[in-house]
């Protein structure tokens, strides 16, 4: 009866573990007071502009340039824009040090911090109102 039970209690871990969705965000929190901790890898490879959009550069822009067309060159020197659940779930994974707005001297980032930036608003025509 022991062994039937174990096989019973094994069957209902296994079809509960699969019911259950697997995420990958790593959140840590200090022993001390419960706080979350900052995970250095996201700060190391995204960065978080001012108003709440994080980028990251494309994959593959330093490795085998050589034999890359200059075309896809001038591709690899732009950023990525991550989409809404992956900007929720970086924040979650860094503090609160990283979610404010930061000033640089001489910032290239400085036009897209703020997120209706039009470069040419003078060119721009609202019709229908």
């Amino acid at each position: 009866s022991h062994i039937c039970r174990t096989q019973q209690l094994l069957q209902l871990g296994a079809a509960v573990g699969a019911a259950i969705q697997q995420t990958r965000n790593v959140t840590k929190f200090n022993y001390r007071n419960g706080q979350r901790r900052t995970c250095k890898a996201v700060v190391k490879r995204f960065m978080r502009l001012n108003c709440g959009l994080w980028i990251r550069p494309r994959s593959g822009r330093a490795k085998k340039l050589w034999k890359k067309p200059d075309y896809i060159l001038q591709g690899l020197r732009t950023h990525v824009i991550c989409n809404r659940t992956q900007s929720k779930m970086l924040d979650k994974m860094v503090g609160d040090y990283w979610k404010r707005p930061k000033y640089y001297v001489d910032d290239p980032y400085e036009p897209y911090h703020v997120r209706n930036f039009f470069a040419c608003k003078e060119n721009l025509v609202v019709s229908g109102i």
